[in-house]
């Protein structure tokens, strides 16, 4: 049995950190080439603003709009639940 970490009521969905909340590439201006204009396809870096493959993780956004990530187990239910024990972490909107 293990503890709980921390409890969040969310807006929207919890989604996996590999799919994408925009799109995966870019087009920017590449300057012209023989007197026509160039456009080259970069990728889009993440929300975080990081380039490349995460990891096994699920990501949401509190109600508050902070956005969080998480790679452990979770639960999720559409109710409050009444908790037993203290959260080891515990948000105070700061």
């Amino acid at each position: 049995m293990g503890s709980v970490i921390t409890f969040f009521p969310i807006k929207g969905k919890v989604s996996s950190v590999n799919s994408m909340l925009t799109t995966t590439e870019q087009i920017v201006d590449g300057g012209t080439v023989n007197g026509g204009y160039w456009a080259v396809s970069i990728a889009s870096p993440d929300l975080d603003g990081s380039y490349g493959s995460n990891g096994d993780a699920i990501f949401f956004f509190t109600t508050e709009g902070v956005y969080c990530e998480w790679n452990g187990k979770y639960f999720l239910c559409d109710r409050p639940l009444k908790l037993t024990t203290t959260p080891i972490l515990i948000y105070d909107g700061e």
